[in-house]
C-alpha cells in the first residue's frame, strides 16, 4: 500500500534524479562534440527550487539550454497573433 503523505517527496526525489541524469547525458554529449560545458552556478542561498518552470521542464541550469529557451520565447512572442506576450 502507497502511503500518501510521502508521495509528494517520492515524486519530487524521483524527477531530480531523472534531472540529473538529462544533465549528465546532456555534458556527455557536448564532450563527445568536444564542447565542455558547465552548469551555470549559483550564488550563496539560491537553488534550483528557486526556478519552478525550468525544474518542472526538466531544463537544466546550463547555458546552451537557457539560450535555447530564450530563443524560443522570443520567436513565439514574434510570431504570436493573439497578444502581445
Amino acid at each position: 500500500m502507497i502511503d500518501s503523505s510521502k508521495l509528494k517527496e517520492g515524486i519530487t526525489q524521483l524527477f531530480d534524479a531523472f534531472s540529473e541524469y538529462n544533465n549528465k547525458v546532456h555534458q556527455q554529449r557536448f564532450q563527445i562534440i568536444g564542447e565542455n560545458e558547465e552548469e551555470i552556478q549559483l550564488k550563496a542561498g539560491a537553488s534550483k527550487d528557486d526556478f519552478p518552470a525550468l525544474r518542472r521542464h526538466q531544463i537544466p541550469l546550463m547555458p546552451s539550454n537557457l539560450h535555447a529557451i530564450l530563443r524560443d520565447i522570443v520567436s513565439v512572442s514574434d510570431k504570436a497573433i493573439n497578444g502581445k506576450y
